[in-house]
């Protein structure tokens, strides 16, 4: 069956509240943190899919999610003792990161479960979830611009929570925050199309390695340019976290922790689904 026009509103909103929190938590942490900490998605997401999917872990997921779990703690005690900012911040930065964490895989669950209960093919999924996404933004954006504040505190904008008219009068007056706009745009569209063409044409494993390299690449610019010291306790975490991906999705094997050859991953259903699927024709 097909899926309805309205179901993925769901995973969209989930989506848009991922975004947000992430967003918010950047404002406390470098972006090399925040994205090692995204590491921890398939701790969320193996809990998600445990109690929802009925998903079962095998040994190799265990051992690959203990991994992860030390990491993120290694990787958050580094950025709590090394950071500037006032206690506060630090945990306020945490609890928004590892929000955004759960919004991720209730979004990331609950693609599976349409995806796998009924036929779509994955991209009108991005594309009716991208259409809920601005139905969602629009909406929400209006009701922040009437909600009034105290115009003293740094969250307040003219008055309100949200002023969409001063943003786009910051945008088209500064032309390198345009070019950030533009650029975080078109990024995010060609990201879509480069990890579903690396999926359909190559392998999952090879989407899940690249994205491995994303914080690596991160953390190595914040050392080179952006004068973040080198920290011995972040760097373990970080390799930790990398290393628990890593067996958890079945790139590295651990002897005594070997996957059973009937265990399937979720990428690799995920896969078998983008291959098989016939091409999208839309309806007249």
């Amino acid at each position: 069956r097909e899926v309805p026009f309205t179901i993925p509103l769901i995973p969209a909103f989930c989506d848009m509240g991922a975004c947000t929190f992430n967003f918010a938590a950047l404002t406390f942490m470098a972006a090399s943190i925040s994205t090692m900490l995204n590491g921890a998605s398939p701790i969320f997401i193996a809990i998600l899919s445990v109690l929802v999917l009925r998903t079962k872990l095998y040994k190799h997921h265990i051992l690959g999610l203990s991994f992860v779990a030390i990491g993120i703690t290694l990787v958050g005690l580094a950025f709590v003792l090394t950071a500037e900012d006032s206690s506060s911040d630090i945990v306020l930065g945490l609890i928004l990161k590892f929000i955004y964490l759960m919004f991720d895989a209730v979004q990331n669950t609950l693609e599976e479960r349409i995806m796998k209960g009924r036929y779509i093919h994955p991209l009108r999924m991005v594309g009716v979830e991208g259409v809920w996404g601005i139905l969602l933004a629009i909406v929400t954006i209006w009701i922040a611009s009437v909600i009034p504040c105290d115009d003293t505190q740094d969250y307040c904008n003219g008055g309100h929570l949200e002023n969409i008219y001063h943003a786009l009068s910051d945008v088209a007056d500064d032309h390198r925050l345009f070019v950030l706009v533009m650029t975080g745009l078109v990024s995010s569209a060609i990201f879509n199309f480069c990890a579903m063409t690396v999926t359909k044409h190559l392998s999952a494993l090879t989407r899940t390695i690249l994205s491995l390299l994303s914080p690596a690449l991160l953390w190595i610019y914040d050392l080179l340019f952006s004068g973040t010291e080198f920290d011995m306790m972040q760097a373990g975490g970080f390799g930790l976290i990398i290393l628990g991906n890593m067996i958890y999705n079945e790139i590295l094997e651990i002897p005594g922790f070997r996957p059973p050859k009937k265990s399937r991953g979720r990428d690799d259903v995920y896969l078998s689904m983008v291959q098989d699927a016939p091409p999208y024709i839309p309806d007249d």
